[in-house]
């Protein structure tokens, strides 16, 4: 696998390449803001979704005729594509090419959610572009560089869906999701392994998230130091430990929204909140919307579970 680079055409549009010999190529014009859709790229959406794992079960093994995107916001998915095998952590992203087989190598672990949105391509055989167009090239693997704002946009996207939205729309969203991914890294599963201290700081977040806990305690109990530990973090998973708390609060949260009847103030409690107010806010900051909006809106949202 190789590392990504950017260029520049002659119109001074940059574009960007993968070293990756199979590289995903999508058609767009390039703007200062957002990726405009050429109406007659043959681009065609085809559905998407939000899997959410119920602790049991393995992806299904099958050959399909689309494309898939994967991207993963919790947890770990443990999939092979042919003869290449891949573990998808979260924050990280995967590209599933049409005729290719591919199956789950190990069973859906309880925390695993992902969003997936399936698509065909025009003929591989591009047209010369045209004044004002790029092209956007993508590794089929990568480890997304904002992935909050590209869980947002997925979740655009399936609201959009699920409003029955103009095609047109739906495409915006779609590449504006691949230009958030061609700005991102591409990621060599063979060399590229997180720091142990970092795994087991999450580990440990992950059972005790709940608690009182903070970068200093979690640092203590490893017995490392306080800084140290942040820079780790920020080097191997893109975030702070305080983000990786509250991420998984926020996750525990979204679901018992959904599952349960507790109240806010019993909800904040039960994943680690001591202020319910600061809740909201994290919960708004990380998912968009008030924890209120969210338990009513979310089941409008298409999800699936096997």
């Amino acid at each position: 696998m190789g590392v990504g680079h950017t260029s520049c055409n002659k119109n001074g549009v940059n574009q960007v390449h993968s070293s990756f010999s199979t590289p995903r190529i999508f058609r767009g014009v390039a703007g200062d803001d957002m990726i405009e859709v050429i109406s007659n790229i043959g681009l065609k959406i085809e559905n998407g979704g939000l899997f959410i794992s119920r602790g049991q079960g393995i992806h299904p093994r099958r050959i399909i005729h689309s494309w898939e995107l994967i991207f993963v916001e919790s947890g770990s998915l443990s999939i092979r594509e042919d003869n290449d095998y891949y573990t998808v952590g979260a924050g990280q992203c995967l590209i599933l090419a049409p005729g290719k087989t591919h199956e789950g190598t190990d069973n859906f672990p309880a925390d695993l959610k992902f969003f997936w949105i399936h698509f065909t391509l025009l003929p591989s055989e591009l047209p010369a572009l045209l004044p004002g167009e790029s092209t956007i090239t993508l590794a089929n693997y990568i480890r997304v560089k904002d992935s909050n704002s590209v869980a947002s946009l997925f979740r655009l996207f399936l609201s959009e869906q699920t409003a029955n939205a103009p095609v047109e729309l739906l495409n915006t969203i779609f590449l504006l999701i691949l230009k958030k991914l061609a700005a991102s890294v591409p990621f060599d599963k063979h060399t590229e392994n997180e720091s142990v201290l970092v795994q087991q700081a999450a580990a440990y977040i992950r059972t005790h998230y709940h608690l009182k806990i903070s970068t200093s305690s979690v640092a203590a109990k490893l017995k490392c130091n306080p800084d140290y530990l942040g820079r780790l973090f920020r080097q191997y998973r893109g975030l702070t430990v305080t983000d990786e708390i509250n991420q998984q609060r926020v996750k525990t949260a979204e679901s018992l929204l959904v599952t349960s009847l507790f109240s806010l103030p019993d909800i904040a409690t039960r994943c680690g909140f001591t202020d319910t107010a600061y809740f909201r806010e994290i919960f708004k900051k990380y998912k968009g919307v008030t924890p209120k909006k969210w338990r009513a809106l979310y089941s409008r949202i298409h999800i699936n579970t096997h």
